[in-house]
């Protein structure tokens, strides 16, 4: 005769579906997650770009990415202090961030953070009083740790940038010309130049997706690394720059440092996109470093584990026109989307080289993202 009860067979094998079940439920609520935080950072983004269109119009010119401050609060600025080095350290940075906050074109500093970032991106590089604003290892440009000092130096910045600009759309700081030290220096777009001279579909916002390298050095564990400036050793202090801009391009005799590159006679390109097609440069499985950390506020363009754009191939960018879209890194080159001029570098042969890549191999007609095969579908333009 049968019983009616439950074999230990039986509880083995409902309790197998119930963990299959389970995790597959975990999957999918945890997909759905990223799924929501990709949308909101894609909003996020677009919030930022419109802003930024708002002040420009307002203005008459597009804002640089930063700009060093006259005060210690506020977000006054003066041209004459517009130079390589900040010849008042003490007034700290004035960034696009805090300039869209302090003028009401945005309401909300989480507005500039990344739902994918770590934190939610990067630190300032004076925090300010607040620990959640500090990345472990942090000094600030004065040297200090994080405090309970109310008095300590704050850049009027959001507290969390998850975002990179274009340097060559929002320029950097060098303004004064008749001081500085280098063959070139900055210029701000006019409204009028925007509308006439650049194209709409150039990027002028990208989500910075950092990742970890996973080794035992504190300093290699770090998502931010490629911001970090180490003040002694590896493992020691450092200091972070997330408020400079990026920048696509090499010079063709400076490198990635390209206020460095020579400004002679006609010569009408010198800048050049790095060649998306060598595995060597760009691995597919491999994306290169972006970082503004540079002493001239360049990107490095160069073989790591570590990349702004980060593992997951495909992250939200912002265009002049202020629609937003994914790519990835190699879709931003091979379509030539940070444009064909570095528009706000002073002096001649600012064009970007139609026919070479920087390595000196001529273009040919690549019509798709060398990299297509793995990569998940690309969300269309809005």
């Amino acid at each position: 005769m049968r019983s009616n009860g439950c074999t230990f067979v039986d509880v083995l094998a409902v309790c197998a579906v119930l963990a299959v079940g389970g995790g597959t439920l975990g999957v999918s609520l945890e997909a759905n997650r990223e799924a929501s935080g990709s949308m909101l950072t894609g909003q996020n983004m677009q919030a930022v770009a419109f802003g930024i269109n708002s002040m420009m119009i307002d203005d008459g010119f597009l804002t640089p990415t930063f700009l060093f401050g006259a005060d210690r609060t506020g977000v006054r600025w003066e041209l004459e202090d517009q130079v390589e080095l900040h010849p008042n350290r003490v007034n700290g940075i004035v960034h696009y961030s805090g300039l869209l906050l302090e003028r009401g074109y945005l309401p909300d500093e989480a507005l500039f953070t990344s739902a994918t970032a770590p934190s939610g991106g990067a630190p300032r590089l004076n925090p300010g009083p607040n620990p959640d604003d500090w990345e472990p290892l942090q000094i600030n440009d004065f040297g200090q740790a994080f405090s309970n000092d109310p008095d300590q130096p704050q850049d009027r910045q959001a507290s969390r940038l998850g975002f990179i600009s274009n340097h060559a759309l929002m320029s950097g700081n060098r303004l004064n010309l008749d001081l500085l030290g280098t063959p070139r220096g900055d210029m701000m777009l006019s409204r009028d130049y925007v509308d006439t001279i650049v194209d709409p579909s150039t990027l002028l916002l990208a989500e910075a997706r950092y990742v970890r390298n996973r080794t035992d050095s504190p300093f290699d564990d770090n998502p931010w690394q490629p911001l970090a400036q180490v003040q002694a050793s590896r493992d020691g202090p450092v200091t972070y720059r997330a408020y400079r801009p990026s920048s696509a391009f090499l010079g063709g005799s400076s490198d990635r440092f390209v206020y460095n590159e020579p400004s002679i006679g006609s010569v009408v390109s010198r800048f050049f996109y790095p060649d998306p097609r060598r595995s060597e440069q760009i691995p597919c499985t491999q994306l290169p470093t972006i970082s503004n950390g540079a002493a001239d506020s360049a990107m490095l363009y160069a073989p790591s584990t570590m990349s702004l754009f980060g593992k997951q191939r495909r992250v939200w960018t912002a265009r002049i026109d202020g629609g937003i879209e994914r790519l990835s890194i190699h879709e931003t080159v091979v379509q030539r989307r940070w444009g064909e001029q570095y528009h706000t570098l002073t002096g001649t042969g600012r064009n970007i080289d139609p026919d070479r890549w920087a390595n000196g191999n001529r273009i040919r007609d690549i019509t798709r993202d060398p990299c297509s095969a793995i990569l998940p579908p690309r969300i269309p333009r809005p």
